[in-house]
């Protein structure tokens, strides 16, 4: 009797065969889930630790993805619009042939898409729920029969979901459902992954962007041109700086306030080997007593009350590169031993940490005299004598008065193109009042004292009336102390601010220091608002005679053309 035709195998055989299938389904059942563990472990290596972008995704896992689940098609579909308005994207698709550009998007059947973000569970359609299924013209228009939808949700909100279909009735079951609902997850992480990678990236490239507008900025605000004169004091002062800036030696700038410390500074870093490297300034005035240290040096997290995070130093981000100490003298003296041992080792301890080391060129200024301060007790011997390895002296704008046509000059074309203005030249005799003033604020005195007259200025000449005072006999001369040039320079520049601090247009601004900064300085030089009083009639504005000087008439040898 050949096998097959009936009576060939008896009740005994048929026993014997329900026996052996008993036995073999926890085998064929153990296998079933090893491969299934291995799709999913492999699908987690190519996408959740892999890098690669939304629609390579279904891609990366389609081989793995047709060996778990028999399948015709599936898709990759993203939430694109409003819920209620059920708009989706197309990432990708395997196993049908669509454009894929022209199906990017498109609204979809309502009802599963509905469903899946209401209940964020998976979804079964199959020959089950025909009525149902009918509803989708979607799946019917490329042949599908059969489909498995699961839900893609990143940082706990939708995203979309994973289409899985077949163009067989009752193609799925419900372990189907499930293996695709573990590889949904899957896909969950991945595209978590992507989105945080990508905020990253977009992060990055805005970091690197604000950097480059603020050195732009730094660098325009620090214009160097500032740097000019022709006179023996200056000129001796540029080739020091010259000579000085190849060399990774200390160096230690003295001067009056407004002398431009700050600008040699950059100078000397820009013309050095480290150019490419940060240069960080630091105002040691400007820096409370209790927070200097972690300002200098950096902070560990819980390294004293508020320390909330771990904060990197000024030295460590100088790194390669220059730090600028500006105000040295005012340095606490407790924090003046720790600043030497960098000076000396380059290593320093971050508050609450380990030691750090570094590789840095310290550039220090100051407007006092710190050898008089050593005397004094308030500034360590072996801290200035380390720092004073090559001092450098700015001579204060009296020591150079030749040099103030050129700089009333640069400066008048500057500000003129800055306020769209047309200021051709300065008259013969606003240029001898300039000359003859004392100057107690220096460059940046006279930069603010033109930028005034410029503002003020009616027509294309810069005359008397448009310094606003300047040139009295009692203000003509130097003060007797630094002390009494500052008190002088701030006090002008407060009158000019009409006592306003804070501002762009306050007198803060107008010094080129912080307001904490101003209001540190004028309480240790004692000044005080005074009582307010009537405003006071404005002066008569004299028609000076100017002189128009291309190649003609000069005042000490310069012309008084701003183009001159």
């Amino acid at each position: 009797m050949a096998i097959g035709k009936p009576g060939f195998f008896d009740e005994e055989d048929r026993d014997r065969f329900d026996q052996l299938g008993v036995q073999i389904a926890p085998v064929l059942e153990a296998v079933l889930a090893a491969e299934e563990r291995d799709a999913l472990m492999a699908i987690n290596s190519r996408v959740v630790l892999g890098t690669i972008t939304a629609d390579q995704l279904l891609p990366t896992i389609q081989p793995i993805l047709r060996e778990v689940i028999h399948h015709d098609m599936s898709g990759l579909v993203r939430f694109t619009g409003p819920q209620e308005d059920l708009w989706f994207e197309l990432l990708s698709c395997d196993g049908v042939t669509v454009d894929l550009e022209a199906l990017r998007q498109f609204p979809f059947d309502h009802m599963a898409p509905a469903e899946l973000l209401a209940t964020g569970k998976p979804l079964l359609l199959t020959g089950h729920n025909q009525a149902r299924f009918a509803e989708h013209r979607s799946f019917e228009s490329i042949g599908v029969l059969s489909a498995m939808l699961c839900p893609l949700l990143v940082r706990g909100k939708p995203y979309g979901f994973l289409a899985i279909g077949s163009k067989r009735r009752n193609a799925f079951s419900e372990r189907d459902l499930a293996v695709a609902a573990q590889i949904s997850l899957h896909l969950s992480q991945a595209l978590a992954n992507l989105l945080a990678y990508e905020e990253i990236h977009r992060l990055k490239e805005q970091l690197e962007q604000e950097n480059i507008y603020l050195r732009e900025e730094r660098e325009a605000s620090l214009d160097l041109t500032t740097l000019i004169g022709d006179s023996p004091a200056f000129q001796k002062s540029l080739k020091a700086i010259e000579k000085v800036a190849s060399t990774d030696s200390t160096v230690l700038i003295t001067g009056e306030t407004g002398t431009g410390k700050e600008l040699v500074a950059q100078a000397i870093h820009r013309l050095s080997t480290r150019r490419d490297q940060p240069i960080i300034t630091v105002n040691c005035a400007a820096l409370p007593p209790t927070l200097i240290e972690s300002e200098l040096f950096g902070h560990e997290r819980g390294a004293f009350t508020g320390a909330t995070a771990r904060k990197l130093g000024r030295f460590e981000l100088a790194h390669g590169g220059t730090i600028f100490l500006d105000e040295i003298g005012e340095l606490p003296l407790k924090l003046q031993g720790k600043l030497l041992r960098v000076l000396e080792t380059q290593e320093f301890d971050r508050v609450g940490g380990k030691t750090i080391r570094v590789e840095v060129r310290v550039v220090a200024a100051t407007n006092a005299q710190l050898d008089q301060v050593v005397k004094q007790g308030a500034f360590r011997a072996d801290l200035f004598y380390r720092l004073n390895v090559f001092p450098l002296r700015l001579p204060p704008l009296r020591e150079r008065r030749e040099d103030i046509p050129l700089l009333a000059r640069h400066f008048a074309k500057k500000y003129s193109r800055r306020h769209r203005k047309s200021i051709l030249r300065i008259s013969a005799t606003t240029m001898r009042m300039l000359c003859g003033y004392g100057w107690p604020g220096n460059v940046r005195e006279l930069e603010h004292v033109i930028e005034r007259a410029v503002i003020l200025s009616q027509g294309p000449v810069l005359t008397t009336d448009d310094l606003d005072g300047l040139g009295r006999e009692e203000d003509r001369g130097a003060p007797r102390t630094m002390a009494e040039a500052e008190r002088a320079h701030i006090l002008a520049m407060l009158a000019q601010a009409n006592w306003v601090v804070a501002g762009k247009e306050g007198a803060a601004a107008q010094l080129g220091m912080k307001r904490s900064t101003l209001q540190h300085r004028m309480k240790k030089l004692g000044i005080h608002r005074p009582p307010r009083r009537s405003a006071s009639v404005p002066p008569h504005r004299d028609h000076e005679p100017c002189i128009v000087l291309d190649n003609g008439p000069s005042l000490n040898g310069y012309s008084t053309s701003i183009d001159g």
